[in-house]
């Protein structure tokens, strides 16, 4: 997984023994800058603009850039299903919430809260039957989500969060051994903004 935040790109590594390690990438050189060691096992990852947002199996996790523990908040049984996506959207009247895509392909919006409740959700399968999704981003309009056919055929979907409506669908060149993709928006950087993808 892979997010923006504090102008830098972070990249997310299951470490093994229980933990995971979050890496600062520079996309410019292609090095990997510091790194911390994070003690929860999670999947995802995004940036609310002062901490990081994981999210396991039963609750989202609220750390610093240092890796300190700030938060969590509890899954309720209707984002039970597996996370493949977060996104942090802090430009829409009403919020800040949180957008989440499940295993199952929806889209659904939370405010922060202990525990998380829905109150928008968007299904992406009648927008591209017999797709799978992965990866979550937010542009401060729109939502970006990867959308895979087979291993040779992906789309980058854009998806108006005010109705859930496709706005438009790019072919996307990928690996072709990449089982899953994760997406951010660097916002910050001249000539931007800039959409990052890596596989796995």
């Amino acid at each position: 997984a892979i997010t923006w935040g504090e102008q830098r790109l972070w990249s997310l590594r299951y470490q093994g023994g229980g933990y995971n390690t979050i890496y600062q990438l520079d996309p410019l050189e292609r090095t990997l800058g510091d790194y911390f060691l994070y003690s929860r096992l999670i999947a995802t990852l995004t940036w609310n603009g002062q901490n990081f947002l994981g999210s396991s199996n039963e609750v989202l996790w609220e750390f610093s850039p240092a890796g300190e523990e700030v938060g969590h908040y509890v899954r309720p049984q209707e984002l039970a299903a597996s996370i493949l996506g977060l996104a942090w959207d802090g430009d829409t009247p009403g919020g800040p919430y949180l957008w989440l895509l499940d295993y199952f392909g929806e889209l659904k919006r939370t405010l922060l809260t202990d525990p998380l409740e829905v109150d928008t959700r968007y299904s992406l399968s009648p927008l591209m039957p017999g797709y799978t999704f992965s990866g979550l981003a937010w542009d401060g309009q729109y939502l970006w989500v990867i959308a895979r056919l087979s291993y040779h055929t992906h789309r980058l979907l854009k998806i108006d969060p005010a109705d859930g409506s496709l706005v438009q669908a790019y072919v996307v060149l990928l690996p072709s051994n990449a089982p899953w993709v994760s997406i951010t928006v660097d916002r910050d950087s001249p000539g931007g903004p800039y959409l990052y993808l890596i596989t796995g």
